[in-house]
């Protein structure tokens, strides 16, 4: 019988950069990992999962975050690489009436 071994996903671009802009900020602030756990309700362990991308950060936990590091949301996403727009069909052009 053959055993089955898990893949290990790779965490997602936008998740590792979400994650370097918390550390980026709260290294900034002179602030330990555990005193933001502490602040948001998690463990240092947790934080640290976030920090490195590992875990993906949930909508409300980040408002959490961004008020803790006295930051807007937005300050997560700044400097993001933009991505590529997925091809859409074109659409198909309309007739002007009168």
């Amino acid at each position: 019988m053959l055993t089955r071994t898990p893949e290990r996903k790779q965490p997602e671009a936008v998740d590792v950069h979400v994650g370097r802009r918390i550390r980026m900020r709260r290294v900034w602030m002179e602030m330990a990992q555990a005193i933001l756990g502490e602040a948001i309700g998690a463990t240092f362990q947790q934080v640290q999962k976030y920090e490195k991308g590992t875990n993906r950060v949930g909508a409300s936990c980040l408002q959490q975050i961004a008020d803790v590091l006295e930051v807007p949301v937005s300050y997560f996403f700044s400097k993001i690489c933009p991505v590529e727009p997925r091809a859409t069909p074109a659409a198909a052009p309309r007739s002007i009436r009168n």
